[in-house]
């Protein structure tokens, strides 16, 4: 049975990668708190990213303190930006403001 945060790094992965479609994606970590990215660049199809033992591998970065990146891998024509995924029980820094957010102005 797998645990309720794989299944949520899970759904949470498939959706980040549903919403940006490509063949092939860059996988980069980088340390939250030294910003000192982990060595090397992945480049892996959606199918091999949501194999299980790819995210145990990506939450285990993740509780060390890496943010994990994906970004769409299209050659010469990359987009400029990469989107973060987060895996981990954490909210990412961020998130930090957005309890307050919601509260209304009197």
């Amino acid at each position: 049975m797998l645990s309720r945060g794989f299944s949520l790094s899970l759904r949470a992965i498939r959706r980040q990668l549903t919403a940006m479609p490509c063949g092939r994606y860059l996988v980069r970590w980088m340390h939250h708190h030294t910003r000192k990215p982990y060595p090397g660049e992945r480049l892996w199809t959606a199918s091999q990213i949501l194999v299980e033992s790819t995210v145990r591998f990506l939450r285990a970065r993740n509780r060390e303190g890496f943010d994990i990146y994906f970004r769409p891998y299209a050659l010469s024509h990359n987009a400029g930006y990469i989107l973060g995924i987060w895996t981990a029980p954490r909210p990412p820094s961020w998130m930090s403001w957005a309890p307050t957010a919601m509260h209304r102005a009197p």
